[in-house]
């Protein structure tokens, strides 16, 4: 059944990648049908993190996970959540688009990612593309899911009336005065001007 819930993506990353996880979540709410979830800006003071966070993947309709040169050697909350996010992805259809893995440089992909295909989003000039590229997965996965928002196209502009147009047949026009410059009525009509002096009263 179509669902008009906003899509929920999670964010996963090291604290050597949250700049562009920052990012991405800034964008992905701007889209205005996608519902972001990044510790660093969702989880609440006094909330059990680990609690949350497996809530937070376990209800993703999708889940980006950052990674860089540091982040894939490093031990911590990357790898237990990349753990999780595997273990979700197995109980999905096979060939669902749920992990997109988002490369912030030449690192190498863990054993377990990569049967994904990542995302490159360096050089520099390319984080435009690579938002676009994660976006276009993200649309994909909201048509799996029966999500509508972001993929039922905007109404095409209705017509709009036109004027009807004006009767034909011949328009006289009587003009008392001198008559300058041109004078056009209608639009292909035929027109009979007529000049008349102004007769004095008696």
């Amino acid at each position: 059944m179509p669902s008009n819930r906003s899509l929920r993506v999670y964010l996963s990353c090291s604290s050597h990648d949250i700049a562009a996880a920052r990012e991405y979540y800034q964008k992905l709410r701007a889209a205005g049908w996608i519902q972001p979830w990044l510790e660093e800006e969702d989880l609440l003071p006094g909330q059990d993190s680990r609690l949350e966070i497996e809530k937070a993947v376990r209800n993703a309709d999708a889940v980006l996970v950052f990674l860089s040169s540091r982040s894939v050697t490093q031990e911590g909350n990357l790898q237990r959540e990349l753990r999780l996010a595997l273990d979700v992805a197995d109980e999905k259809p096979e060939g669902a688009v749920f992990v997109i893995p988002v490369r912030l440089d030449d690192c190498s992909l863990p054993q377990r990612l990569r049967t994904w295909k990542p995302v490159d989003a360096f050089p520099a000039d390319r984080r435009d593309w690579a938002y676009q590229r994660v976006l276009a997965s993200i649309r994909l996965r909201a048509e799996t899911v029966g999500h509508t928002s972001s993929v039922t196209p905007s109404p095409e502009a209705q017509p709009q009336p036109q004027p009807a147009p004006p009767p034909r047949g011949d328009i006289h026009v009587t003009v008392y005065g001198d008559v300058s410059g041109n004078l056009v009525v209608g639009d292909e009509n035929r027109t009979r001007v007529t000049k008349e002096e102004k007769q004095p009263k008696e």
